[in-house]
């Protein structure tokens, strides 16, 4: 939880600063010639320059109440309010570890007991070729003022927690058998969702996607994108491709010759972009072409993994290809085998997916079929080809193109024209998800990386199995894929786990996937980034730091320390430090995550002193000074609107408010945080007021001498801030005697005419 920050501004303290730090500097210039350079009184005077950062400290540190507030922690820890505790790096890391474990180990288990039910109901249900209709809540055209829907603060819209609610693509006809079908055996699944809930009320989305692109998801919610262009289509969602087949090795070949020009190579470029598309950062992937001769089509002359950036650098180049000669399917062949087998060979660590090597053929049709080349470099059919006929003739030289697919394990689809190109593109993930029914119940489980979460959720990571068909199941599903089974974790939930007040304001916590992408990281906070998945060599890319992201990778202990420089919090300034990078696995997952301390930070607080709800109340009600501080997490509210949001500056009355609310609906320790920090800063108020000068005796006003100050004299700086100023900013202005300084006071501060001149006080905001 982010530690609570509390400031109050003083705006007449400031003002006074700001006017003493300009008129004195302004007082001690005095006109001179070129010829006056080497005087005496000139030297005398850059001499006294040299005291003038000591003066400004000393009273700066007065003014601002920065020995008063010191003093208000040493007595509080002289009385044990407060300690300070050593930050444990080590510790820390490993604590944070178990906690993001024990939320993951909940979602996996609340998925697996849901692919359970979903199987066993999908066993028993009977297929009906006669359906027609089928009771259900579609989310486009659902109505949500009535009920059981109602606001849920979790999920920050209106859900129904009695139901859930269907989605189908626009290009799919929701009167299918096939359709109705899966949308009725799926209905089973509320029962069980509900009972997820009830066990983890923190639960958030759970769905599901059949390959019939039926959507169900828990709970209920209307379709945020209602417009006819919503192409969302479940198949080709982050969670469903990565989840549904094992990580590959996919070379994408193209035939180019001078046939294809036109209508049939632009459908072969959509299709192969329709097709990268549906890869993840588990796979790798690189694109070919051949007519008379092979060459790779992109700068990538190998394989590359297919995350974001290098997924759009092979669309672009796809996007260039040209149709010529004639085409020679021998050569064609013989390199994709070629660049295959020496990818699986080279001597480099963690290169490939070294899982299911695959090539995609895209063809406007072939009368010949390289036999001798699938002898000679694929006779146990271990390279599975999947075969695409493009264009409107395809289908009329369509044979040899399916025996390519169907003799090497693979699958033959014919795409005549753009609508056909979804659905057709994306069928090989059914077939290459078959052996995961054969895998344990461990190995079926995937996690993605971040996206943004189609509900408006923001950014969220997904937990998914896929659900099969049972052997002994006696109705017309064939044994295969269902669909995919869905949780999702917020990245709120994940940066929740992190005790940020042990790691200061330059110290962070960050976590990384099996592939080195961000989990979490306070780069993601930024609403300006292109995509949340990132690589974090991309942000921190050093030496030091390519140790720990392969460290970080290969799930190791250990921690290192890093030279460098950081960025205050808010991005104005540099600085140099030292930082201790400790890391470790998360249990139970493929994740590590890791924390960042600054070499400054050595201790952290800890409050021992409970303020009471009704002394920290009356603090708030008595206050004459500004109250600032970040709700984030204190209460969550059953309305549309809540306090608990960083961007909020609440006023004294909902602050109030806010704090007298039903212990349940808020966070007892953080709000406690705000209670003591409020406690213990209150001498400050004294300070700045005025109370404390106002309980002695007065003295007369000073003149501060600039011209005639003896550099040997020890001035009294605490003369400035225990006598009662006078005088107003524009009197000072005006002052004919440029050696005497007046200030202005705490009440003519307030009633003064002059913008520059500002009091800001809780209540009246």
């Amino acid at each position: 939880m982010l530690r609570l920050m509390l400031r109050r501004l003083a705006a007449a303290a400031v003002g006074s600063v700001i006017l003493f730090a300009v008129t004195f500097e302004l007082s001690v210039l005095p006109s001179f010639s070129t010829g006056d350079v080497a005087s005496q009184p000139l030297k005398d005077i850059i001499s006294k320059w040299s005291t003038f950062d000591k003066e400004l400290d000393i009273f700066l540190r007065d003014v601002s109440g920065f020995e008063t507030l010191r003093e208000a922690y040493d007595d509080a820890t002289a009385r044990g309010d407060i300690t300070f505790e050593p930050v444990d790096g080590e510790k820390l890391v490993q604590d944070i570890a178990r906690s993001l474990g024990n939320l993951f180990s909940k979602r996996v288990e609340a998925l697996q007991v849901a692919v359970k039910h979903a199987e066993k109901i999908a066993a028993d249900y009977k297929w009906d070729d006669t359906l027609k209709k089928v009771d259900c809540l579609f989310a486009k055209t659902l109505n949500d003022t009535v009920e059981p829907f109602a606001y849920d603060e979790l999920y920050d819209q209106i859900v129904s927690l009695e139901n859930s609610s269907i989605h189908i693509p626009v290009d799919i006809f929701n009167g299918t058998v096939d359709v109705l079908n899966s949308i009725a055996w799926t209905s089973g699944l509320d029962e069980v969702w509900k009972k997820n809930k009830e066990e983890d009320p923190s639960l958030v989305w759970q769905y599901f996607g059949s390959r019939t692109g039926v959507l169900r998801s828990f709970p209920a919610t209307s379709w945020k994108n209602k417009t006819p262009t919503d192409l969302y289509d479940v198949r080709r969602s982050k969670w469903y491709t990565q989840g549904v087949s094992s990580p590959k090795d996919m070379l994408i070949l193209i035939e180019r010759s001078g046939s294809s020009h036109g209508q049939a190579l632009q459908l072969m470029k959509h299709s192969v972009k329709s097709l990268i598309d549906t890869l993840s950062e588990n796979d790798f992937v690189t694109v070919a072409h051949f007519s008379d001769k092979p060459h790779f089509s992109s700068c990538f002359h190998t394989f590359v993994q297919a995350n974001e950036a290098n997924k759009r650098v092979l669309k672009y180049f796809v996007d260039r290809i040209l149709a010529q000669h004639v085409a020679n399917y021998t050569g064609g062949f013989e390199f994709a085998f070629q660049k295959i087998e020496n990818f699986t060979r080279r001597a480099y660590e963690d290169q490939g997916a070294s899982c299911n090597p695959v090539i995609m053929l895209f063809t406007d049709g072939t009368s010949d079929v390289p036999r001798d080349v699938f002898r000679t470099y694929n006779p146990d059919k271990k390279i599975r080809i999947f075969s695409y006929a493009v264009g409107p003739m395809a289908g009329n030289r369509s044979t040899h193109t399916r025996e390519i697919g169907c003799s090497n394990k693979g699958f033959y689809y014919p795409i005549p024209g753009m609508g056909a190109i979804r659905a057709q593109v994306q069928g090989y993930l059914t077939v290459l998800a078959s052996p995961l029914s054969l895998a344990s119940g461990a190995d079926k489980i995937s996690w993605t990386s971040l996206h943004q979460d189609e509900t408006n959720m923001g950014l969220v990571l997904a937990v998914t199995m896929p659900v099969f068909q049972k052997a002994n199941s006696s109705n017309n599903f064939s044994q295969t894929l269902l669909g995919m089974m869905g949780v999702d974790v917020t990245l709120e939930e994940l940066k929740d786990k992190i005790p940020s007040e042990k790691l200061a304001p330059n110290g962070y916590a960050f976590g990384l996937n099996s592939n080195g992408i961000l989990l979490f990281h306070p780069v993601l906070d930024n609403d300006d980034i292109e995509s949340p998945v990132i690589d974090f060599a991309e942000i921190e890319d050093t030496p030091k730091k390519e140790k720990i992201r392969r460290e970080m990778i290969d799930q190791v202990t250990s921690s290192s320390e890093i030279m460098e420089f950081v960025t205050t919090p808010d991005g104005k300034h540099d600085m140099r430090v030292t930082q201790t990078y400790h890391y470790t696995a998360i249990p139970g997952t493929q994740f590590s995550v890791a924390v960042v301390i600054p070499d400054y930070v050595r201790n952290y607080i800890s409050e021992k002193r409970d303020v009471s709800l009704e002394d920290g109340i009356e603090l708030l009600l008595t206050n004459e000074s500004q109250i600032l501080f970040d709700t984030t997490n204190i209460c969550k509210l059953d309305t549309n609107e809540t306090f608990a949001s960083s961007e909020s500056i609440l006023t004294l009355e909902e602050l109030v408010d806010l704090l007298s609310l039903n212990t349940s609906d808020c966070d007892g320790e953080a709000a406690q945080k705000l209670l003591f920090d409020v406690w213990i800063t209150s001498c400050l108020e004294d300070k700045w007021t005025g109370k404390e000068r106002r309980k002695e005796e007065k003295r007369d006003s000073f003149d501060l001498p600039t011209h005639e100050l003896n550099h040997d004299q020890k001035r009294d700086i605490d003369g400035l801030v225990t006598n009662e100023p006078t005088g107003t900013h524009d009197q000072m202005q005006d002052s004919p005697d440029n050696s005497v300084t007046t200030y202005p006071t705490h009440d003519q501060m307030q009633d003064s005419p002059d913008d520059s001149l500002t009091t800001y006080h809780a209540h009246d905001q």
